[in-house]
């Protein structure tokens, strides 16, 4: 078994554990810890607009419906956001969570952790 990147470069997070056999397609492996990391740069990210916009998680929690303590949970790393959760933190933030994906995925990109 042998291990090699997608070629194609669309994901750098894919890579395909190839068989010796050439009839056998190669089959996807999707590396944890670059969503790990690119969730982590997101609510990272988001919490420093909150702080930059002066928000309290009390504001951002009656805004976004997100209690105060699974806000603090998340921000704190001690627990993982869903998609749900994410855009509901930024709507509270008034922050467009695509920007903020791209943004997050920039900065992965430049310090090499993916």
């Amino acid at each position: 078994m042998e291990l090699v990147h997608n070629a194609s470069g669309k994901h750098p997070a894919v890579i395909f554990q190839q068989d010796k056999k050439p009839q056998d397609r190669p089959t996807p492996i999707l590396v944890r810890n670059f969503y790990e990391a690119l969730a982590a740069e997101i609510v990272r990210l988001l919490r420093e607009e909150r702080k930059r916009r002066k928000l309290s998680n009390y504001a951002v929690s009656q805004r976004s419906g997100v209690s105060q303590s699974m806000l603090s949970l998340v921000e704190r790393g001690l627990r993982n956001p869903t998609m749900e959760l994410l855009l509901r933190i930024a709507d509270g933030i008034c922050i467009d969570l695509p920007t903020v994906i791209k943004k997050a995925q920039r900065t992965l990109k430049k310090s090499k952790a993916i």
